[in-house]
């Protein structure tokens, strides 16, 4: 248990009042937090801020004390922030004397919040954990540039910036509970528990950055991980693209809102917004692994762009467009009502209308199964792979490939039926390209969730030709469990993951 729930790291200018009258945004973000996180916690915020005049003071052991002292570190970003060498030294300090603890990640979160009050560009010299991270957007973009939400401004901003704060404190409250939890010596708290399910929630145009922010926030509160969990590269067509495809794997839903406005568009020959192509790779997800989508379009809309107009009519009448997704019209409150039904549906499935797998359930398999190994690969490996699968049957063992042809929930239904089953996993890696691998290998990462928790021996990664710089950088690097092929199959590089999975074998 720590003694501070929050620590606020922010520069004294963005603390200035606009008058003797009014608060400063730093003091007033401050109390509104405290209201809203005592409420969430069930007992009184305790948070941490400096209020001292900075000019001479020493960088000393009570600012440090507090970093050991502290749950988690917000910090306010500004363009004052960014250049203060007493705020950067804060967050470094903190970062560093979480690392040294072994806790600046919690269950696969960062115990820093980013608050960004007003747009900053040169953030290198800050820590990864604010540079990666997708922050929240304390500002509007109105006709002359960003204008901060200061309830001060009129009764919309107020709203906004209200709606905000809420959502931080969501947040907060979660986050301070798991680390309180991972403290040693701390009493179990009551946090979500982690669903199965993972979520993409893609991007949106500026008209729909609150409601999105209410649906992330909402799906974090009931335990689900939702992607992209750091900022991605938008500069760039092909580096956004590269980047999404890995979590698009990763995901059993994807959410998509559509607005008004079409968004950012990266830089690239398509010069296609982020919202045109996140929908159109999950909808190719969509019909190759039978990805589940979920699209949100608000009745009575009327697109602001004549590039967002297309996309919207095309959306609405081509079914390519809608691949896997339910499209639903309405309030935003009947979408998330929906949304949790589907997500309920995911973490409980349904018994298949189809009936088990006759092959799965026929005796044979089941008697096999004790021995079954899942040999992974692509469809143009199949005869490369009978030197091995010969090898393996020899040794009483019966392999299973994956199936290649079919309906896409049909195949997906048989991949995780042999997850489930098999004895151990081997990854044949010969004509499948590098984004086939990582898929992958993070699709087993959740074989555990169609083992009902059984775990699964560390899979065999087998080299095949043709050569590559992937492979070559994993032969250099010694990843563990990993068979390098490429020069020809000798089955003494295999005696090891037998043993490991199943005994002694049978014969060299």
């Amino acid at each position: 248990m720590y003694d501070n729930d929050v620590f606020i790291s922010y520069a004294h200018i963005d603390n200035l009042p606009l008058s003797d009258e009014q608060l400063g945004w730093i003091s007033r973000f401050h109390n509104t937090l405290s209201v809203f996180l005592s409420q969430r916690l069930g007992n009184k915020a305790r948070i941490w801020r400096d209020q001292k005049l900075r000019g001479n003071d020493i960088f000393g052991a009570e600012i440090v004390d507090q970093f050991r002292q502290t749950a988690i570190f917000v910090s306010i970003l500004s363009p004052r922030y960014v250049r203060s060498e007493w705020c950067k030294r804060e967050i470094k300090g903190f970062c560093r004397q979480a690392e040294e603890a072994g806790s600046l990640v919690v269950d696969n979160k960062s115990r820093v919040l980013k608050i960004v009050k007003t747009p900053v560009d040169a953030i290198d010299d800050l820590p990864d954990v604010i540079r990666d991270s997708l922050g929240y957007e304390f500002f509007l973009w109105e006709g002359q540039g960003p204008m901060e939400l200061d309830p001060d401004f009129g009764e919309r901003y107020k709203q906004d910036y209200l709606r905000k704060v809420c959502i931080v404190a969501n947040d907060a409250a979660q986050l301070i509970r798991r680390v309180d939890a991972s403290s040693p010596g701390t009493e179990a708290t009551t946090v979500p528990p982690p669903r199965r399910t993972v979520v993409f929630l893609a991007a949106c145009g500026f008209d729909q950055r609150d409601n999105r922010e209410v649906i992330a926030a909402d799906l974090r509160k009931h335990g689900y991980r939702v992607l992209p969990e750091d900022q991605l590269p938008v500069e760039d067509e092909d580096a956004h693209r590269e980047a999404l495809l890995p979590l698009l794997a990763q995901a059993h839903l994807s959410v998509h809102l559509i607005g008004a406005s079409a968004g950012a568009i990266p830089d690239g020959p398509s010069h296609q917004p982020l919202v045109e192509m996140h929908n159109a790779l999950a909808a190719s997800r969509a019909r190759a692994e039978g990805l589940r989508r979920l699209i949100w379009v608000p009745e009575d809309l009327r697109a602001s762009q004549p590039q967002q107009r297309h996309f919207l009519t095309a959306l609405l009448t081509d079914a390519n467009r809608q691949a896997g997704a339910d499209l639903l019209r309405g309030s935003l409150e009947e979408f998330r009502t929906f949304m949790h039904t589907t997500l309920d549906a995911l973490e409980r499935p349904e018994p298949d209308p189809l009936g088990p797998d006759p092959v799965l359930a026929s005796p044979a398999f089941t008697v096999a199964s004790s021995r079954l190994i899942y040999l992974l690969c692509v469809e143009d490996d199949r005869g490369d792979t009978m030197a091995l699968r010969k090898w393996l049957k020899s040794q009483g063992c019966d392999i299973s490939l994956p199936a290649f042809d079919g309906e896409a929930a049909a195949i997906r239904r048989a991949h995780e039926h042999l997850l489930r089953d098999c004895l151990g996993v081997v990854v044949y890696y010969g004509a499948g390209d590098e984004a086939w691998h990582r898929s992958v290998s993070m699709e087993l990462r959740r074989a555990p969730a169609y083992r009902d928790g059984r775990p699964l021996p560390p899979p065999l990664l087998y080299l095949a030709p043709p050569s590559n710089d992937d492979k070559a950088d994993m032969v250099e690097l010694e990843e563990p469990h990993l068979v390098d092929g490429r020069e020809g199959f000798s089955p003494q590089l295999l005696l090891p993951f037998l043993e490991q999975i199943n005994g002694p074998p049978l014969k060299p």
